[in-house]
């Protein structure tokens, strides 16, 4: 077990933080520069 401990615990929200982020980078960058993005309601989680 060991080191895998840890990485199973923080695997998931830390994967959520940067998700969320990168989809706000996104967002941003696209509307800064005018590129059309897939609606919300089309993107799969």
């Amino acid at each position: 077990m060991g080191t895998s401990g840890w990485r199973a615990e923080y695997a998931r929200p830390l994967g959520l933080v940067l998700g969320e982020r990168n989809r706000e980078l996104v967002r941003a960058v696209a509307e800064r520069y005018e590129v059309p993005t897939i609606p919300e309601s089309e993107v799969k989680p």
